[in-house]
């Protein structure tokens, strides 16, 4: 049981952010702030749990954070057609910093109480955990049977055709964002409310980074993602064994096994590239009309 837990533990955050940055570069938008935004996330989370006294407050100040911060990158990149590299990283430096800030404002009584989720926490990421990988079932058979799945495609593929086929695209593209982030947030609330049951500078760890990661790993397919997650899960939890049975291998190179992995994935999938065509690009209409 206590495997299970420990595997639920990794994958769910890790899932529910990279769900989010799938749905998003899918659209063609590729999010840098993933890791700010996580951090954020987790601090809102932990946060309005230890105010409101439950963890779904937590969870929805979490996700109505999320998408107030979709919304504005999308304003930037496709109203005011900023660069997506330049507007992420922007984003998630502020995202970081303001939850920084205000952790640091917030009183040492506060912060060394930890939430109480009732002995539940395996139920909750369990439950988590079906959702997330059933969302990554349904996304496969949305962005090749559904209609909207299929527009969501031809904007991954080509803005401007998408656009002479009647596609609202900045409809979709605000949508997109908007759940992607909201994701972000929900992921890093996960570490703080249920994961951790607190919140610390580190509590992301580059896992931000290891979501988007994946989704490139997977080719950007969401049943592949699902796989992926599961053998990184898998890793991590190869490599923490490994340590807690006292292994004469130092610890570092236990420490690299999920990123060898990784990258072994990576060159075996190098060949098949199936990156949206449209991912960082803006659609800027009456140009490319002309």
């Amino acid at each position: 049981m206590e495997f299970v837990v420990t595997f639920l533990r990794i994958l769910v955050p890790l899932g529910l952010t990279a769900k989010g940055e799938l749905v998003g570069e899918r659209a063609g938008i590729l999010n840098l702030g993933i890791e700010g935004n996580m951090l954020l996330g987790a601090f809102i989370g932990w946060f309005f749990a230890q105010v409101g006294g439950s963890i779904t407050i937590g969870f929805m100040a979490s996700a109505i954070a999320g998408i107030f911060a979709g919304l504005v990158f999308w304003i930037l990149i496709d109203l005011l057609e900023s660069s997506h590299q330049v507007v992420g990283l922007a984003l998630g430096f502020i995202s970081s910093g303001v939850a920084l800030t205000l952790f640091r404002v917030v009183p040492e009584k506060f912060k060394e109480t930890s939430i109480n989720v009732g002995g539940l926490e395996g139920t909750i990421l369990a439950l988590i955990a079906i959702l997330t990988i059933g969302g990554m079932i349904i996304l496969h058979f949305m962005f090749s049977k559904t209609r909207v799945g299929l527009r969501l495609e031809a904007i991954g593929q080509s803005l401007r055709s998408a656009d002479l086929l009647g596609v609202q695209i900045r409809l979709y593209r605000l949508s997109c964002c908007m759940i992607a982030t909201m994701l972000h947030f929900l992921g890093g609330a996960l570490l703080s409310i249920v994961v951790a049951r607190t919140f610390t500078i580190g509590i992301v760890s580059g896992r931000g980074w290891i979501a988007m990661c994946l989704v490139i790993l997977a080719q950007w397919r969401p049943l592949g993602l699902a796989v992926v997650l599961a053998i990184w899960s898998g890793l991590e939890i190869a490599q923490l064994s490994g340590q807690a049975s006292g292994m004469r291998i130092p610890y570092q190179f236990l420490l690299m096994l999920p990123y060898l992995g990784s990258i072994a994935i990576v060159i075996w999938l190098i060949a098949t590239k199936r990156a949206p065509k449209m991912l960082l690009v803006n659609y800027k209409r009456n140009e490319d009309a002309a």
